[in-house]
């Protein structure tokens, strides 16, 4: 773990920076996003691992171009079970993946790499 004061000098007054106020949820929608990082992971039990994605908003509902406004840019997480004792959250994270997979059109993945920098549709609920 890191000290804040190492990094701020001595700690951070909360008053000396505007606050954020609102930080509103994505609604619902197919957002066209580009895969920014895919990187394996382990689980926290150390059971089994997962491909953990950092999508970023290209684009809004409807796909029309986001030059500006209130989701440009917004970050979208997912996590994808690759390996796990439950055989039924494999199978649901490795429909996930051939779904990502064949919307940036590969016909295989065998590095995170060959993610990286795709453009896809992402159903946000």
């Amino acid at each position: 773990m890191s000290d804040v004061q190492q990094f701020l000098g001595g700690g951070f007054d909360t008053h000396s920076v505007e606050p954020q106020t609102d930080f509103a949820v994505l609604p619902p929608g197919k957002y066209t996003v580009i895969v920014e990082k895919a990187v394996v992971k382990a689980t926290k039990a150390n059971t089994g691992h997962y491909l953990e994605l950092t999508l970023s908003i290209l684009a809004p509902p409807g796909g029309s171009s986001m030059l500006d406004g209130p989701f440009k840019n917004r970050k979208v997480f997912d996590r994808i079970n690759i390996q796990n004792p439950s055989s039924q959250c494999v199978e649901i994270g490795l429909r996930s993946l051939a779904a990502l997979g064949q919307a940036i059109g590969l016909a295989s993945i065998s590095d995170t790499d060959q993610l990286v920098n795709q453009v896809c549709i992402a159903h946000v609920k």
